[in-house]
Formats: C-alpha cells, structure tokens, sequence
C-alpha cells in the first residue's frame, strides 16, 4: 500500500479475492502510519552535551583497569571537589590536573571530564593514572612549578618528553602516594611507506623520591610527609566503561607487552 501520509489515522478493511469470488469485508480497523525512527550516531562533541545523571558510590579498594573519579569529600555532596583533566592543552606542559565540582545540571562531560583509569605498572603492585577523555597522558609532576600535578603525553609524538608518576592507595589513611617515576622517550626511524615509525620506551627515573598527594586551594600537588598529604577517595565511575561480555567471552586478561610502536 502506498500514498499513506505519516501520523494520519486511516480505517482500513480486508476482503478475501479468489475464484469463487469476493467475501465479505473484515471488521474495519483503526490505523495511523508512522516514521521508522532512526539516525546515525551523534558526533562526540555533541554527544557529550547530553543531559546525564548518576549516583555516585565510594569504593573500598582500587582496582587495575577500572576507571574512578577521585575527591577529596568522602561523600558526594554538592560541594564535593573532584580530580579533573583541564580544559586547555599545551605541547610543552600538558594538560593541568584541577579541581572542579559537579554542576546542578549534569551532562555526559560533566563525569567523563573527571574520569580516570588505574593502570598496574607491571609486577610493582603499582599504578599509573590516565586521564579518560585523553588516554595518551598520564598523571605527573612538574618540580620546576611547585611540585604540582599535570597529564602529560606519555604515549604519543611530543615537543617536550616527560614522564609519569606510579602509585600506591592506602584504603585505611586514604592517602595516595608517588611511589616511583618513569621517564618517556622514542626512537624514530623511516618506514616503507615513506614516513616515521616512533618506537616508545620508559625507564625509571631514580633521582625520584617518594611522595604524597597533596590537595589545598584548589591545587593538586606532591608533598615530602603524609601529614602534609591529602585524603583522597575513589568513586566507581558512573558510566560502565568496560568491555562487554560478548567482546570478550573468553575473559582473557590484558597482555603485558608494551604499547605498539606510531606513525606520523
């Protein structure tokens, strides 16, 4: 049947045609055609606008490859405070670690902006912090800025090369400390296709000395003692961000190698 308008009702009756001839017309029914409802996803600028809102739950432990968002408020009030990858990026410098608190009005942006992923550091029983919304930096410190926090590029072409700090979570104290330091860098070397293949490696810094997170006016920063330091608490993150069951059925764990080598 064609020619039928969308959202306009129309009473419709069926008759049976055959070589005896022509039966009586069925019961007339009510009808109103509509669209198929579909699009292609969103682009993620626009996606992230989306109105969102969750409850947000204190965890008792840190786990690898989960992704959390840490505060300093142990319960999530309005007031609370959270980590937060800053909103501008310098080649040089990375991108700041602030301190922002959820709106009243929450979207996708508002959670995503504050999460971050555990990831061990080898057999340490430590971890590194990746900012979620830029995965190619990782938590680390500046000494010539006052010991502060900054994601810096730990995976990528760089301008500077820097490095990332590992960590260690006490469940009791809630305190996060910088147990080590590992320093970035690559190697470079022409490809077939007539471009540049950057082979990444990270070696330990050992000048590096132990140190506590600290978190005061709004800034977060290493310091040498635990009473100087801060606690901090982890939330789950809102949005279930892990591989699907049936993307993974076999359950098999992650490989340990190091990070493939990258083109430009």
């Amino acid at each position: 049947m064609t020619g039928l308008v969308n959202s306009t009702s129309y009473s419709c009756a069926v008759k049976a045609v055959n070589s005896a001839g022509t039966s009586p017309a069925s019961t007339a029914v009510s009808v109103t055609p509509a669209a198929i409802a579909y699009a292609t996803p969103a682009n993620f600028a626009a996606a992230t606008t989306r109105t969102f809102s969750a409850n947000l739950v204190l965890v008792s432990e840190v786990k690898n490859r989960y992704r959390y968002m840490i505060s300093d408020a142990a319960s999530a009030s309005s007031g609370a405070k959270y980590l937060s990858t800053g909103t501008s990026y310098s080649a040089s410098a990375g991108y700041a670690a602030d301190s922002t608190s959820l709106p009243t009005t929450t979207t996708y942006d508002s959670y995503l902006s504050k999460l971050f992923l555990v990831v061990p550091q080898g057999t340490t029983g430590f971890f590194r912090i990746d900012s979620h919304l830029h995965p190619n930096n990782s938590l680390d410190f500046d000494a010539t800025d006052g010991n502060k926090l900054k994601f810096r590029n730990n995976f990528g072409k760089a301008s500077t090369l820097y490095g990332y700090l590992t960590f260690s979570y006490d469940t009791s104290t809630k305190l996060l400390q910088a147990k080590k330091r590992y320093k970035y860098s690559y190697t470079s070397a022409s490809n077939s296709t007539g471009g540049t293949t950057y082979t990444p490696s990270w070696t330990e810094d050992t000048s590096f000395s132990a140190a506590y997170v600290s978190f005061a006016s709004g800034v977060y920063s290493l310091v040498s003692t635990s009473a100087a330091a801060t606690p901090l608490y982890f939330y789950n993150s809102p949005i279930d961000l892990g591989i699907p069951t049936f993307m993974n059925p076999s359950n098999v764990t992650f490989v340990s190698n190091d990070p493939a080598p990258f083109m430009s």
